[in-house]
This record gives structure tokens, sequence and C-alpha cells, in this order.
């Protein structure tokens, strides 16, 4: 009974669309675009802790030629 409950979302879920559209993302909204898969859905939370996540990583290599 625990697992079902802990299963059902109590928080609203949005689109990544309408997560970028939001003020809340507005100054990560490239992070959104980029860090949440369009198929899915996310509460706040869950897309806080996505993008979080996925600004955290490291930078793995140069692009356009930075060090020439």
């Amino acid at each position: 009974m625990a697992e079902a409950a802990a299963k059902k979302p109590d928080a609203p879920t949005y689109p990544v669309d309408t997560l970028a559209a939001s003020k809340r993302f507005a100054n990560r909204r490239d992070a959104v675009i980029v860090a949440l898969d369009p198929e899915k859905q996310y509460t706040l939370d869950e897309a806080e802790k996505v993008i979080g996540a996925w600004l955290s990583q490291p930078v793995k290599e140069a692009v356009n030629g930075g060090g020439k």
C-alpha cells in the first residue's frame, strides 16, 4: 500500500514546453529544453533536480575552436 502512495504524484506535472515558457525557468530556458526529455512530464521539483544535475556537469570539450 505504501508503494502505491509513493508512486502517485501529489504535485501537478508539466510538459517541457510549458516549463520552458514559465517565468520560473526563464533564465534557464535553454537548459530546460536540453536537459529534460520532451516525451516526459515533470513536477517542478523533478525539473529543478534534473536541470541542476545537468548544469553541474563539467564541460568535457571546448566547442567552436576554443583554444586555437
